[in-house]
């Protein structure tokens, strides 16, 4: 899971908030195996490793699409090969998953084969997750519920199905099974949660599977040789492994969990003897040897590579690729070369020494793939909506991109003459206005003061958080001159609330529960996010200067230099020209830009306002869309009675352990689903109430058990108990429900 930070204006907010989704269908490279560069016959093309070896393409491309197409909800890529793209998508009204052929030249769809199929939308839209796999005249599909087709590619006749979940009898991963077939000869390996399985490409008939090594990974089976001999590495939840293709026997394991909330979503990119890895929220990476023992060597571990949802690419020993949401080159020795923020949780592929970006906005952003820095060539809007974690693909000059919504787009980049787009906007020149000015007319247009003279504000909008794929959310923020609150409803996971009461940050994480925030994150919203925080500006900086003309968010720009009265240092922006305040920036805070300033009840408020994380670019965008004045209950911003449990002393805590402890003796200890690889939790006492503890979930803490037993999370997350007798009698077994999900559990015995 993942922190967040949020800060804005009058809104000024810097929150911290996780996501426990990450999609997976990576494969490293296996350059024995690579086909001709005619065909991206599987995930990362033809060596598996993210590179196009095309060079003859254009960075600009045609302004207009080839064509776009439909193909439902998902994040699957295309395979390419003979003239024909395949590609999956839910229909979300017929709930069927639909695995399309398209014709690569006009963009018609061919033809379709479809299956029923459930959505699992766990923190996230839902949707298909694998990308079919083409060999030969067959293109294989795998899917989230653990099902395996053979489709033939030119009459689309079925060749064999199976299901592999109900023959196994193995546990669906929390987000389903996410990992692509890989192609092995006459076999095909798949990651069904814990489980490794190869079977034979002809028939489906398992060949050999491995122990359930638990807590499944979301991260693509990596084939390559090594002393003459075919392995396969596998990131699952626990450690990196690595298997011996003909048998499944393992050879190597290296441990390496997530943090909870986290999972291992990238799949390991494989070069000679040394294996790399990465992982988010704050896990970092780490680059690994293989020798002769059975455990690998770490060569070293770094922070500076963080990977969620899409993986990295690496080309002429460096790596490219979004730490968190920041774009990112490293070395060889996990050292950071450069970064570029701003981009949200993208994507990235590698052609003719060039990196093709996603960004979460949907641009396809193209620039050089050199660890001297990252020189932009052309940046443009390609698609809209949902949200950006598949990986371009390109082939024979042309690009093709989808979002999580099922748009999928065909640009034309096939070589031309042209030239390296350049900055439309220039820095001002001449003298600089003081910054005693830039503020007073900042005041004035505004309204400052009748903004002085309010003593509340009530705003409703939405939010977008492009790190987790958070669209246009609704949005609430209440404020008083010194105190704030603001909440939204933060995808499948329940709502997220953030505050300041005036001495203390917090945050309610729908996914981990409640935090108090100190130190930067704590100074940023004690400086920034007052109601009066932008025309009272003296109260909080001191040694203001004007630093010269500067192109900020696109926009000509004077920078005025501030340091607040606890030592920090912040920039804000004045567009040169009309003198709008154009947003601000400072060490370890949000970088945040205003736009679309409109008047709300006689003071103007940007409408739009961009938000950007220091530390890991995560990005946002908050919207107004109305505000009310003076309407704000004292009460609505106090602090929340589950933050004033964090507040309390250990004593305190001890004492309420034992009164919960004697009162729920009989319904403490563990519990496990029956059939197939059991899932487990355990019930305890913790932080002076009920907790449950599982490895689908973090940690749940409930609140006291209602008039007929159930108990809720209490922080506000879709988790809810119900146990097979009274709270305060003998519990023989539990319902554990996560949104619309249900997990059955008996007392184990």
């Amino acid at each position: 899971m993942v922190r967040r930070a949020c800060a804005n204006y009058i809104l000024m907010l810097r929150l911290n908030v996780s996501s426990l989704f990450a999609i997976a269908a990576i494969v490293a490279p296996l350059a024995a195996q690579a086909k001709s560069d005619s065909s991206w016959p599987h995930w990362r093309g033809p060596a598996r490793d993210g590179v196009s070896r095309e060079t003859a393409w254009s960075s600009i491309g045609a302004n207009k699409p080839r064509w776009t197409i439909e193909v439902g909800r998902g994040y699957s890529n295309v395979s390419i090969a003979g003239g024909r793209a395949y590609t999956l998508g839910f229909d979300e009204k017929k709930k069927q998953d639909s695995l399309f052929c398209i014709d690569v030249a006009t963009g018609r769809e061919l033809w379709r084969e479809q299956w029923p199929a459930i959505v699992i939308a766990n923190f996230h839209g839902g949707g298909t997750l694998t990308t079919p796999s083409i060999d030969g005249d067959v293109v294989y599909v795998s899917t989230r519920e653990g099902r395996c087709f053979a489709f033939g590619t030119k009459d689309h006749k079925r060749r064999w199905a199976r299901d592999y979940k109900s023959e196994l009898g193995l546990q669906l991963a929390f987000h389903g099974f996410s990992q692509s077939p890989l192609v092995l000869d006459d076999r095909l390996v798949l990651v069904l949660g814990g489980t490794i399985v190869a079977v034979d490409k002809t028939t489906g008939k398992v060949l050999w599977r491995t122990e359930d090594f638990g807590e499944g990974s979301y991260a693509n089976p990596t084939p390559f040789q090594l002393a003459g001999k075919l392995r396969v590495a596998v990131f699952t939840g626990k450690a990196l492994v690595v298997l011996d293709a003909d048998t499944g026997k393992e050879r190597y394991r290296y441990p390496w969990r997530a943090k909870a909330g986290g999972v291992n979503a990238a799949t390991p990119i494989v070069f000679g003897d040394k294996i790399f890895i990465s992982t988010a929220y704050n896990l970092g990476s780490a680059l690994l040897e293989l020798g002769d023992d059975a455990t690998p060597k770490c060569l070293w571990r770094s922070r500076s590579m963080r990977n969620k949802c899409s993986g990295c690419v690496r080309f002429e020993d460096h790596i490219y690729g979004f730490d968190e949401s920041m774009l990112k080159c490293i070395d060889m020795q996990g050292r950071e070369k450069w970064r570029v923020r701003g981009l949200g949780m993208g994507a990235v592929t590698i052609a003719g020494r060039r990196l093709i970006v996603l960004s979460a906005r949907g641009e396809l952003i193209i620039g050089t793939a050199s660890p001297e820095g990252f020189r932009k060539l052309s940046r443009r809007k390609v698609l809209d909506e949902g949200v950006y974690w598949t990986a371009p693909v390109l082939l024979d000059g042309y690009i093709y991109c989808r979002n999580s919504l099922g748009r999928l787009v065909c640009l034309d980049h096939r070589a031309r003459g042209e030239g390296i787009a350049k900055a439309a906007v220039t820095p001002p020149t001449g003298t600089s206005p003081t910054a005693e000015s830039l503020f007073a007319n900042h005041a004035r247009a505004i309204g400052g003061d009748k903004l002085r003279a309010r003593r509340s504000l009530h705003v409703e909008g939405t939010i977008e958080k492009f790190d987790v794929g958070v669209t246009r959310t609704s949005l609430v923020i209440d404020l008083v001159p010194d105190q704030w609150q603001i909440s939204f409803k933060f995808g499948h996971a329940g709502t997220a609330r953030y505050g300041f009461d005036g001495k203390i940050s917090w945050g309610i994480d729908p996914i981990f529960g409640t935090k108090v925030y100190g130190k930067d994150v704590h100074r940023e919203h004690v400086e920034t996010r007052s109601l009066h925080a932008m025309v009272d500006w003296e109260k909080t900086y001191k040694a203001v200067t004007t630093k010269g003309g500067v192109v900020f968010a696109g926009r000509s720009c004077w920078v005025v230099q501030a340091e607040s009265m606890r030592g920090a240092v912040r920039r804000f922006y004045f567009d040169a020209k009309t003198g709008d305040l154009v947003g601000h920036a400072g060490a370890k805070e949000s970088t945040v830009v205003y736009a679309q300033w409109r008047d709300f009840g006689g003071v103007k408020l940007p409408a739009r306002t961009t938000l950007t994380a220091h530390d890991t670019g995560n990005e946002e965008i908050q919207v107004i869309e109305r505000a009310v004045w003076d309407a704000v209950d004292p009460n609505a911003v106090a602090l929340p009675e589950t933050v004033r449990r964090l507040l309390r002393t250990e004593a305190e805590i001890a004492a309420q352990n034992r009164v919960a402890a004697k009162r729920y003796s009989k319904l403490l200890g563990g519990y496990s689903t029956k059939g197939g690889s059991p899932l487990r939790v355990r019930v305890t006492v913790t932080d002076g109430g009920l907790c449950l503890e599982s490895k689908v979930v973090p940690k749940i803490w409930f609140r006291p058990p209602d008039a007929k037993g159930v108990l809720r999370e209490r922080d506000g997350k879709p988790y809810t108990v119900v146990f097979a007798t009274d709270p305060d009698g003998a519990g023989t077994g539990l319902v554990l429900t996560i949104g619309a999900r249900k997990f059955v559990f008996v007392r184990d015995r």
